[in-house]
């Protein structure tokens, strides 16, 4: 598995986004999104960040039980297929489709 990071500050709104991305052959659960919130929790302690924002990138999609979590916590889940070919994703709980 081959796994690539993101990380983007806005200091003056006090934000961050932190994702992940797996190219994985499996879908992507729930342990990801809780070990990526693990991690980004000892960033903040020690920043000026006030909001963190989550996403999630993968190659074979998403559990059931991650997108609920998502949609909860509103986490954006893309999966790579749909950024490179314009087609729908899944972000935040609601389906966004590309027109082709």
């Amino acid at each position: 598995m081959v796994e690539l990071n993101v990380l983007t500050i806005n200091s003056s709104w006090r934000a961050a986004l932190v994702g992940e991305y797996k190219w994985s052959v499996n879908p992507l659960g729930i342990i990801i999104l809780e070990d990526l919130k693990s991690h980004a929790a000892k960033m903040d302690k020690e920043s000026n960040i006030g909001h963190i924002h989550y996403a999630q990138f993968s190659r074979r999609g998403f559990t059931d039980v991650l997108k609920e979590k998502a949609v909860r916590d509103a986490t954006g889940l893309f999966r790579v297929d749909n950024l490179v070919e314009g087609g729908s994703l899944f972000v935040s709980g609601n389906l966004l489709q590309s027109k082709k």
